[in-house]
């Protein structure tokens, strides 16, 4: 199996905590394809399943070139994936959307720095 390349720091979700249920790559294509049906993104699934990316934290991991070249993503449709999985990381971040698997929900938020040092007992 290939290793992806990293990608910047910048698109991992760094605030979404490791325990959070993310939903899976299978249901982010199926978003994907209502959003833009004539992109036909669920074609991909497979692919991301036989390299064992099954949920979308794991593609916050990937880069262009390793969706391009081991995915078989042609590069026009990379751009609107990359931006697309970006918004969802970063509502699944700031709280306003639900991660899902299953039937387990989690809400995921993030701890301002005030918060934080409060829980600390430091004010």
């Amino acid at each position: 199996m290939t290793q992806p390349p990293s990608i910047p720091s910048s698109v991992v979700p760094s605030l979404v905590p490791q325990s959070s249920v993310f939903p899976t790559v299978a249901e982010f294509l199926d978003i994907l394809d209502t959003q833009y049906p004539e992109l036909d993104y669920p074609r991909f699934g497979h692919t991301f399943f036989a390299e064992r990316v099954e949920r979308i934290d794991q593609l916050a991991l990937l880069s262009d070139r390793f969706l391009m070249e081991v995915i078989g993503m042609p590069f026009e449709l990379c751009a609107t994936f990359v931006q697309e999985l970006q918004a969802l990381l970063g509502r699944l971040q700031k709280g306003k959307g639900r991660a899902s698997g299953g039937e387990e929900h989690v809400e995921v938020y993030e701890i301002s720095s005030d918060e934080e040092e409060e829980e600390d007992g430091k004010f």
